[in-house]
């Protein structure tokens, strides 16, 4: 049998104040933010209440079509003074967002991107 194609919706991400972290996610990705509920265009960040940090933190990526694109996250987040550390030639971005979560932005030159 062969399966449907399958879209990522919503990811769920632990922290001790939800709703702090969705406001935060929704100022910086400009999403909005119900409670613990920061979305967008088809997709859901869900904080989840965790009474304390996990050991391993959530770990997840916003993919962009292009290096451009990378580069212009990375200035913003500069000049928010958050902490970016650059990898793989310039074309990901990794930032750790309050609660210690970490998120990833970008650009992967192997995969073909449609012109919009």
């Amino acid at each position: 049998m062969k399966r449907s194609a399958v879209t990522l919706n919503h990811v769920g991400i632990p922290a001790r104040d939800p709703d702090a972290l969705a406001a935060w996610y929704g100022r910086h990705f400009e999403l909005m933010v119900e409670g613990a509920f920061a979305y967008g265009d088809g997709w859901l960040i869900a904080c989840e209440q965790a009474v304390q940090p996990t050991k391993m933190p959530a770990h997840f990526g916003f993919m962009l079509d292009s290096r451009g694109e990378v580069d212009r996250w990375k200035a913003y987040f500069d000049d928010q003074g958050i902490g970016v550390d650059t990898q793989r030639g310039g074309n990901a971005i990794f930032m750790t967002d309050p609660e210690g979560n970490i998120f990833e932005i970008f650009f992967d030159p192997t995969v073909f991107v449609a012109p919009r």
